[in-house]
């Protein structure tokens, strides 16, 4: 079952499938409530306030708080508002940074390049514990003046010893398509699954690595290679953008300006 707002990746070929262009995945869900169909919500049962709740975080965090939100996603909050439970909305939307999310960040600012409003950052090892830190580093390089989309990328380990590549990509440029964007400069994998995709104003990437995944105990190696990808990532995102990486026009490179 596939119940989404992104566009279709054509990897799925599930039983019931329900992807459509709204603002936010939340919004589908909420439909199926206000039917009635499967639940009637009651504002005094514990578990359809907490529904309720997460659904309204969903809408807002999913349309930049409701910045880019439709028709459709003030109806659906308009419906969930007799249920929220505002103290918790509130702690949920208010939870503070880990240290290893402002290392991430910390990491982004300091190796970023930036050319012609596309800012581009390889912050090296990633904890599995803090992956969610490099789509908030592609939130925050995106608040940067003159930046119109920012992508974030890094090296995880899995538990089960596996590598790969995962990236984020943020933009506020309504232009660009995010998920073509993604799949022309990251292509395939031998199956002909696409490394990237997305949907209007966000998106991201993941390359696993396979046999070439090494041990933790061999960093030596392990930070080789991050030099290879990290270079030819950066690389084929910049050339699918029709921009060049190198140092030209004064543009900041690695948060700092380039000499003249």
């Amino acid at each position: 079952m596939v119940i989404d707002h992104h566009d279709p990746q054509d990897v799925l070929d599930p039983m019931f499938s329900d992807v459509r262009p709204v603002g936010a995945a939340a919004t589908l869900f909420v439909e199926y409530l206000q039917s009635g169909c499967f639940l009637e919500m009651e504002a005094t049962n514990p578990n359809h306030v907490q529904v309720a709740t997460a659904l309204m975080h969903g809408l807002h965090s999913e349309t930049d708080g409701f910045i880019h939100a439709g028709k459709a996603e003030f109806g659906a909050a308009a419906f969930l508002s007799a249920f929220v439970e505002h103290a918790l909305l509130e702690r949920v939307m208010c939870v503070k940074k880990s240290r290893g999310t402002m290392d991430t960040i910390q990491a982004s600012l300091a190796k970023r390049v930036i050319r012609g409003g596309l800012s581009v950052a390889g912050v090296g090892f990633v904890r599995w514990g803090d992956r969610d830190s490099v789509p908030q580093a592609a939130d925050f390089l995106l608040t940067e003046d003159n930046v119109q989309t920012a992508i974030v990328y890094g090296l995880f380990q899995g538990s089960d010893g596996r590598e790969f590549i995962s990236g984020s990509l943020r933009t506020n440029n309504a232009t660009l398509g995010v998920d073509s964007y993604l799949k022309r400069a990251l292509g395939c994998d031998t199956r002909g699954k696409p490394y990237g995709g997305g949907r209007s104003r966000a998106g991201g990437f993941e390359i696993d690595l396979g046999f070439l995944s090494t041990a933790r105990s061999d960093r030596s190696i392990r930070e080789a290679k991050w030099v290879l990808y990290d270079h030819e990532i950066r690389k084929k995102i910049f050339l699918e953008a029709g921009l060049d990486e190198t140092l030209d026009g004064g543009e900041a490179v690695n948060g700092h300006p380039a000499e003249s």
